[in-house]
């Protein structure tokens, strides 16, 4: 008689492990110095601070930036943060995210 075979496989695991911590986000503008791109968005380095002194920083280059943002429920919200973020202001994302948003943000990424 036949046997059913299985396949196991291995257990993924998020970069924070089970973290249930909150986190508020500030993102902060990284601007070209020179050439012919001076003065625009190059990339956008990302602070994520639990308020009990867990802090995160991650960056994320300016192409990846309006998908790593999909994370923000609201398109007018994501709209004005990337609008922020273009003209070289810093921005505090609107409330608190727990550890896989920031993952879904680009923590742990290569970007």
């Amino acid at each position: 008689m036949p046997t059913c075979g299985m396949i196991l496989f291995p257990q993924t695991k998020s970069i924070l492990g089970a973290d249930m911590t909150s986190y508020s986000v500030r993102a902060n503008p990284v601007l070209h110095e020179f050439g012919e791109f001076e003065g625009q968005l190059a990339s956008v380095r990302f602070t994520a601070d639990s308020g009990a002194g867990v802090h995160k920083e991650w960056e994320v280059a300016v192409e990846h930036l309006d998908a790593r943002l999909r994370i923000l429920e609201s398109s007018v919200i994501r709209h004005n943060v990337l609008s922020k973020l273009r003209s070289g202001g810093r921005v505090e994302l609107p409330g608190k995210y727990k550890a896989a948003q920031l993952e879904a943000m680009g923590f742990g990424a290569a970007s």
